[in-house]
């Protein structure tokens, strides 16, 4: 067995009070001007428990209007491992280009690593570089001069922008963070609206490195463009905090933090498109994680893919699912992977009829091929209620309140997982105790990482015969002779 090093814990820092400000789309809150406000008050946030990023000081300077400033080692030790409350730090690859962010310790995501395939563009782009407020007053005034392709830097302070709609031409909005990925960059930057990507006229266009706030229980960032990509930002609303609808797509939602104060989902998902969520921090959505409906109409291949996200304390499921409304069932693919689901009130993954969003357990048969493959599923309510075409290998179900596996059946197969500590480890579904590990201890740490003696150490399969197909991991995480059980590889 090769050499393996354990995980480096992430050091905790303070969160910054964030103000919440409103406003019309506007300037920075200075106290006076067009679109300004002088509220100095900087209502925090609750994120305690939150581990946070590797900046040292662990926030931006408190701007003028915009809240206080962050106090070094003021914040509340977290999760110890667990990426936390924003875009950190660490070695990303951006287009095949490698750069490294000064002062972080920590991976390029709120998730549990750098993960998957996915292109993402973390440039500044190649287009003029209107700047707000030093050559533009407002961001509304930058949106009119701007031209196809061309870049918004918003410069630090406490903006209010109303709904701000970005149509007929693709824009990338963004601060400082687009040039030195700093995440104390991402919080110096602060938007309080709605933001919205309008469909088929403003494809390809991003949302990077910025703090969004909506207090007032409104969708606050719709990628409804195809192309859209939501990327390293701050992300906190009182209602769906990323609302996807419409039929635009490919949209690609990428090492955010997302919390849902209050409302309702962190991401929900009601449109018919190509998405990948991936390594982002969802954290203590009202409802659900992430919650997505299987709406009729589609007319081709959907494919949803949930992979190296940290989902935690969601007061109802991580992922929910809801059927029942008499789409094709072929049409749509989904693979989870990878993620941590962490202290769910209700399922880890959730499996419901039609408008039942609030997980009753009665474990949908859902036909669609729902792949979940590498998660950790800790201290959840349950672990997956629901699926009669499901793949479930190389999962870790420790601490399971209720039943790790419920109604998993039909043609579902339960390969490969290890069970421990759960109040049942399953009824009703398909678990072959032969084919499982059943009852062996992962010895997992405090940053939910396998311990040196762990029996989950490659105890995993790099390939799945399902549905007649061949379903492999995604590559690039296996640190040993076969893959480990469970998100995170011991290193």
């Amino acid at each position: 067995m090769p050499t393996r090093r354990v995980l480096q814990a992430i050091t905790c820092s303070a969160c910054l009070g964030l103000a919440l400000l409103a406003s019309s789309c506007g300037s920075p809150a200075t106290g006076g001007g067009d679109g300004a406000t002088s509220d100095a008050s900087g209502a925090a946030l609750d994120d305690a428990g939150l581990a946070a990023r590797g900046d040292a000081g662990g926030g931006s300077p408190g701007d003028a209007g915009s809240g206080s400033p962050a106090e070094a080692g003021s914040g509340s030790p977290g999760d110890a491992g667990l990426a936390g409350d924003g875009p950190t730090g660490g070695t990303r690859k951006d287009g095949g280009a490698t750069q490294k962010d000064s002062g972080a310790t920590q991976r390029d995501s709120g998730g549990p690593g750098p993960v998957g395939p996915s292109p993402v563009d973390t440039s500044c782009g190649s287009g003029t570089l209107l700047k707000v407020p030093s050559v533009h007053k407002t961001i509304g005034a930058a949106l009119t001069a701007a031209k196809e392709g061309d870049t918004i830097l918003v410069e630090p302070g406490a903006y209010a922008i109303g709904t701000l709609t970005i149509a007929k031409k693709r824009i990338t909005l963004t601060s400082s963070y687009c040039s030195t990925k700093n995440a104390a960059d991402v919080e110096a930057v602060k938007l309080t609206g709605k933001v919205v990507f309008a469909a088929k006229t403003a494809d390809g266009g991003r949302l990077l490195g910025v703090t969004v706030l909506e207090p007032n229980g409104k969708d606050t960032i719709q990628p409804r463009a195809a192309g859209t990509q939501i990327l390293f930002n701050r992300l906190i609303a009182a209602n769906d905090v990323v609302a996807l609808d419409g039929q635009a797509g490919p949209v690609v939602i990428h090492g955010n933090y997302i919390k849902s104060n209050g409302g309702d989902d962190n991401i929900d998902i009601d449109g018919m498109f190509d998405v990948t969520i991936e390594n982002n921090t969802l954290d203590t959505a009202a409802q659900d994680g992430i919650e997505m409906r299987f709406h009729p109409g589609i007319t081709k291949l959907q494919t949803v893919i949930i992979r190296g996200n940290v989902i935690k304390d969601p007061k109802q499921d991580a992922i929910q699912f809801m059927d029942g409304y008499g789409a094709d069932p072929k049409l749509r693919k989904i693979r989870i992977e990878r993620n941590v689901l962490l202290r769910t009130g209700t399922a880890g993954v959730g499996m419901n009829h039609q408008s039942d969003s609030s997980q009753s357990y009665l474990g949908e048969p859902i036909k669609e091929e729902i792949v979940v493959l590498n998660n950790s599923f800790i201290e959840c309510g349950a672990g997956i209620s629901g699926g009669a075409n499901a793949l479930v290998g190389n999962n870790l179900f420790k601490g399971i309140k209720t039943r790790a596996l419920w109604k998993v059946a039909g043609t579902s197969q339960v390969v490969s997982n290890l069970f421990f500590g759960n109040a049942k480890d399953q009824e009703q579904s398909t678990l072959d105790p032969t084919k499982n590990l059943v009852g062996r201890d992962p010895l997992l740490g405090a940053d939910f990482t396998l311990g040196a003696a762990s029996p989950a150490i490659d105890a995993g399969k790099s390939s799945f015969s399902f549905g007649g197909q061949t379903l492999s991991v995604t590559s690039g995480f296996q640190k040993g002779a076969a893959p480990d059980l469970g998100a995170l590889e011991k290193q």
